[in-house]
Parts: structure tokens; sequence; C-alpha cells
């Protein structure tokens, strides 16, 4: 049997990790929180950046760090085999594609960016 690959989601805010359940989410990225989170038998967590509270620049600071950390962590734990979802909305904030271009070159590039606007029609039907 093969093992799966660690799915590791930044997550710019808690709305994304409301989603699922029975996985960690970490809110603090240092290496040892990190390795915590490879190591857990779930195969996925999240990371609140709660970047998109921060300016661009700010942003693309906390991504920095965190993949700084995670790629400390990846070679500690000996993982090779992952993948990283950047789960974020801020697109109006102007954080695409700062924090992705910064997970790239970072921890390497992306196979895919997938755009999804999401606005659906909330209340009651007026029409």
């Amino acid at each position: 049997m093969t093992a799966k690959p660690k799915v590791i989601v930044l997550d710019d805010d808690p709305t994304g990790s409301q989603t699922v359940h029975s996985c960690l989410l970490l809110m603090r990225w240092d290496v040892d929180t990190l390795r915590m989170g490879l190591q857990d038998e779930s195969p996925i967590f999240f990371v609140l950046t709660n970047t998109r509270a921060l300016p661009p620049e700010s942003a693309a600071s906390v991504t920095r760090e965190v993949c700084h950390n995670l790629k400390i962590a990846l070679a500690a734990e000996s993982i090779q085999d992952f993948l990283i979802v950047s789960r974020s909305d801020s697109t109006l904030r102007g954080h695409y594609p700062i924090e992705t271009d910064v997970i790239a070159q970072e921890l390497g590039p992306f196979d895919a960016h997938f755009l999804v606007p999401a606005f659906f029609r909330r209340g009651t039907d007026h029409s």
C-alpha cells in the first residue's frame, strides 16, 4: 500500500478550516508545532495564518516565515511526499498571487491554481 501525501493547507482565515473535521488546526507555525502537524495521523492539517487581515507585504512576510519553518520541519521528519494548498479568499485585498508566489519561491512551484469565485445568493428569493 502506497502512503498518501500529507496535505498542508495554509489558510488565510478561519472559514476554510470550519468546513472540515478530524484534523489539526495549527494557530502557530514554529518548527516544533509544524512537526507535530506532520506527525499527526490525519492526512491533512491546516495552518491558520490569518493573512487576510494583513496588508499584502505583511501577508507575504508571514507566508514566507511559515514556508521557511515548514521546509525545516519537513526535512526533520524526512517527509518528501506532501501537497501544499493555499486556501485564500483574499484576492480582493491584493494577496493573489503574492502569497502563492512566496509559497512557490520557498517550497517549489504549484501544479495548478484554481480561482473559484463563490458568490452564493443569500436570504429569500424576491424575484
